[in-house]
C-alpha cells in the first residue's frame, strides 16, 4: 500500500513527532509514521498540505539552535487512503497514542547503551498536535492539560520557533525491529491478555527512559519499577512476587547465582532469606532490588536489612535494557513472537552485565557494558558456527 496523504483542504490537527526522524516510514496498524524533510515532504503530503508542513518544519530547531533536518508526521488510514488530519474522537486518538507507544518500544528495544552515536530516549517520541489549514500562514498549538485542552492561536509561522530540549539527541535516525513491531500489533489486535499488561506498562517505561532532568536516577528507577510491576506482577504483590515472576520468565537464561557473583543477600531482619537468595540467579535478586528502589524513594530510605548491590543509576540502565527483552519473552510465551538469535544472546548476557557491566577496566572507554555485549555476541556467533558444522557432519555421516 502506497503511503501518501490524500489532498484535502480545510482545518485539521496535524500530529507530529518533532524530535524524531525515522530512517524510513513505519506502519503501526492504522497509523503511518513518515520521515519528513524539506526534500521529501511532497512524497508523503501533496500540494498545499506539503507546502504548509514544510513551513512548520522550518520553525523547529535542535538543541543547538540549528534547523531540524526533518521530523516525523503521523498519517491515519481511512479505508484505502491516508489522511494527515488526526481523528477527532477520543477513542481514535487513544489508538494513535497506542500506536506511538508501540513505535517507541520497538525503536528503544534496539539500544544497547554506552554507545554515543546510537543513543535514544523516550523524550524523542513526544507527539504534539498542531492545528493548521493547508495553504494558509497560520498556526495553532493544541496544549493538552490535566483539566482539558488549550488552543493557542492567532500566530503566523514567522511568530513561533520551537527548540528541542537539551536531552534530545541529534543526527540519530532510528529504525524499529519489524518482527517485534508486528508481534506487538498482532497481540493488540486480538485483545491478548499479555498486551493489556504491556499497554499498562508502556507509559511508565517511556517516561522512565525520557531522561528529563527532573527524572534522572532515583525517580527514573521508580518509574521503571512501576513498568515492571505492571508488566509481570499486575497485582503488585511486592518485591518478592516481582522477583519470583521475573526469575520464572528468565529461568532459561540463568548464568550466575548471587553467591557465584560475590554479591550481597539481604541481612538483618531479612537474613532468613539469605541462603535462598545466594542460590538464586543474579537477575532475580536484581528485580527484587529494583522494586525496593521504588519503595525506598517513596518511603525515604531502604527497608531494614535490604541489600543494595546496584545504585539507582545502574538500575535505570539495566531496567531499560531488560524491559524490551522481557516484553519479547512474554510475547514468545504467548505465541506472538519468535526470539531471534540476538534476543537470546542479550538475554543470556543479562547476569554478566549486572555483575560486570558497570565496572571500568579502561577509563578511556568507560563502563565495560559494550565490551561484554560484543564478547557475548562473538561467543554466540561461534556457537552457531559450531552447531552448523556439527549438523553438516551428522548429515554427511547419515548419507554414508
Amino acid at each position: 500500500m502506497v503511503i501518501r496523504a490524500r489532498e484535502e483542504g480545510g482545518q485539521g490537527d496535524l500530529t507530529i513527532l518533532p524530535w524524531l526522524l525515522l530512517s524510513d516510514s513505519v506502519i503501526v496498524d492504522g497509523t503511518a509514521f513518515v520521515p519528513v524533510t524539506g526534500r521529501t515532504v511532497r512524497r508523503w503530503l501533496p500540494g498545499a498540505t506539503g507546502a504548509t508542513v514544510a513551513l512548520i518544519l522550518r520553525r523547529y530547531r535542535d538543541a543547538r539552535g540549528h534547523r531540524l533536518r526533518g521530523f516525523t508526521v503521523a498519517l491515519h488510514r481511512q479505508g484505502d487512503e491516508w489522511t494527515w488530519k488526526t481523528p477527532e474522537d477520543q477513542g481514535a486518538r487513544e489508538r494513535v497514542n497506542s500506536d506511538r507507544q508501540i513505535l517507541a518500544l520497538a525503536c528503544l528495544a534496539e539500544q544497547k547503551f554506552f554507545q554515543s552515536r546510537a543513543h535514544l530516549n523516550g523524550a524523542m517520541f513526544v507527539s504534539p498536535v498542531q492545528r493548521m489549514t493547508p495553504g494558509e500562514d497560520g498556526i495553532c498549538i493544541v496544549r493538552q492539560r490535566r483539566d482539558g485542552q488549550t488552543l493557542d492561536g492567532g500566530w503566523s509561522f514567522s511568530d513561533v520557533t520551537f527548540q528541542a530540549p537539551l536531552m534530545i539527541p541529534h543526527d540519530i535516525y532510528p529504525a524499529p525491529s519489524e518482527e517485534f513491531l508486528a508481534a506487538l500489533v498482532a497481540a493488540r489486535a486480538v485483545g491478548a491478555p499479555v498486551f493489556e499488561r504491556i499497554d499498562a506498562a508502556l507509559p511508565f517505561f517511556i517516561l522512565g527512559v525520557s531522561e528529563v532532568p527532573d527524572l534522572i536516577s532515583h525517580p527514573s528507577a521508580m518509574l521503571l519499577a512501576l513498568a515492571y510491576s505492571r508488566l509481570i506482577d499486575p497485582d503488585d504483590k511486592g518485591a518478592h512476587s516481582l522477583a519470583t515472576n521475573f526469575g520464572l520468565l528468565w529461568s532459561q537464561y540463568t548464568r550466575t547465582t548471587l553467591q557465584q557473583a560475590g554479591l550481597q543477600p539481604d541481612a538483618g531482619a531479612l537474613q532468613k532469606y539469605a541462603p535462598e537468595q545466594r542460590r538464586n540467579p543474579v537477575h532475580m535478586k536484581w528485580a527484587k532490588e529494583l522494586y525496593e528502589t521504588r519503595s525506598s524513594f517513596v518511603h525515604h530510605g531502604p527497608g531494614n536489612g535490604e541489600s543494595r548491590n546496584w545504585t539507582p543509576w545502574q538500575h535505570v540502565i539495566a531496567a531499560s535494557f531488560a524491559f524490551p527483552l522481557t516484553v519479547k519473552l512474554l510475547l514468545a510465551e504467548a505465541g506472538f513472537y519468535r526470539l531471534s538469535d540476538d534476543d537470546k544472546c542479550w538475554c543470556g548476557a543479562l547476569d554478566r552485565l549486572l555483575v560486570e557491566g558497570f565496572q571500568v577496566t579502561d577509563s578511556r572507554l568507560g563502563p565495560d557494558w559494550p565490551r561484554i555485549l560484543a564478547e557475548e555476541g562473538l561467543a554466540s556467533e561461534r556457537r552457531k558456527l559450531r552447531d552448523e558444522i556439527v549438523s553438516l557432519i551428522d548429515t554427511a555421516s547419515r548419507r554414508n
